[in-house]
């Protein structure tokens, strides 16, 4: 699991360079908070299963993006994605991912991470 702790923390810097204030290992060393310029993003990867993991983005204002994998949320079973959902915003705006699936967990970060980092380039989440 620290390995992918590692790469993951290596992504998030590649990705998002200058708008990194803090990296802190959380839940002892099985999640990622990232400190940001305009709020903060919580990654956390499954060790026991592989592309099992939940991406939280929240901005100061409480809007917050997720992509998550948790099969209990009842609105993502109608999604064709399922267990693979999306919350837009919210906890209740459950959705399908805007952006393609990969076939693990890091490269589900990273297309996150390139949703996180394209609204907050363009300042488009308020």
């Amino acid at each position: 699991m620290e390995n992918k702790l590692l790469r993951t923390e290596k992504l998030v810097l590649e990705k998002l360079g200058d708008l990194v204030m803090d990296v802190q290992y959380l839940n002892r060393g099985t999640k990622l908070r990232i400190s940001l310029k305009d709020g903060f993003l919580d990654i956390y990867i499954s060790p026991l299963e592989e592309n099992s993991f939940s991406f939280h983005f929240q901005k100061f204002n409480g809007k917050f993006y997720r992509l998550d994998t948790y099969p209990g949320e009842k609105r993502a079973k109608k999604l064709s994605t399922y267990p693979f959902h999306f919350h837009n915003g919210s906890q209740d705006n459950v959705e399908e991912p805007p952006f393609e699936l990969g076939n693990s967990s890091i490269k589900n970060l990273e297309k996150f991470l390139d949703f996180v980092s394209t609204f907050l380039l363009e300042d488009k989440l308020q």
